[in-house]
Parts: structure tokens; sequence; C-alpha cells
């Protein structure tokens, strides 16, 4: 059996000591990850210390605000090796209504290029509002 943590349960402890998170997940069973931030390391220091503690690095959640504005980013995970790149949340000001959804789709669609184009999959992690009728 295969067991991946997603880190953002981790995010406090990831911050303070990236390397010693990462090694006491591993040290846990753990065989690979989700990240939620990479704490200002570069995809090379954070590739080698998952492989230092044989963690696979599974994805990504990725604010959609940092898709559109960090240059890089798609080719960050993708150089890390993750093979999924997750948009984790809607904020409520960009949450489509009943009588626009253009703007998110445009944006989506965007993102979406961007990952595929670094050779990324999109995945999007659904909340309760996403069930709301409009």
């Amino acid at each position: 059996m295969f067991t991946g943590l997603q880190l953002y349960s981790v995010r406090d402890a990831l911050a303070a000591d990236f390397e010693g998170t990462l090694k006491a997940v591993h040290e846990m069973g753990y065989q690979g990850v989700e990240f939620a931030g990479i704490c200002d390391k570069t995809a090379a220091e954070i590739k080698a210390l998952c492989t230092k503690y044989a963690l696979t690095p599974i994805s990504a959640h990725v604010s959609l605000k940092e898709m559109m504005e960090i240059p890089d980013i798609f080719q960050t995970y993708a150089e890390i090796g993750c093979k999924y790149i997750v948009i984790p949340y809607l904020p409520e000001e960009i949450r489509p209504t009943a009588n626009d959804y253009t703007g998110l789709i445009t944006t989506v669609e965007t993102v979406c290029k961007k990952a595929m184009d670094a050779g990324l999959i999109m995945l999007y992690h659904n909340h309760d509002f996403e069930f709301l009728r409009l």
C-alpha cells in the first residue's frame, strides 16, 4: 500500500523546519507527499530532500493567484517531480454566479494550458460551496 500526506496538515512544522519535517513524515511511514507551499526552497532542494527521505512528490495545492502571477510556478512543481497541480480553493470574490461563469472559465483555461505545457495534470479540490444551487 502507498500512503501519502498532504503537507498542508503539517504546514507550521514545515515552515519552521522543512527538512526535519520531511524526515519525520518519512519516519512515520509515508511514501508520498502533496505540497501546499515550498517555504522559499528551490525545486532542486526539494527534489533532493524527497529523494533523501524516499518521498514521492505527488502533487501540489497552488492558489489560482499564484498560478496566474508566478511565471515559473508550473515548471517548479514539474521539476520537483509532481505529476499533478491542484486548484485548492476559489476565494469568494472570484466564485462564479448564476449569471457569470466566463471570468472563472477563462482563468481556469489559462492555468490548465500552462500546466499542460509543463507536463502537469490539473486537478480541482472541491468544497461544499460548489454544491450550492445558483
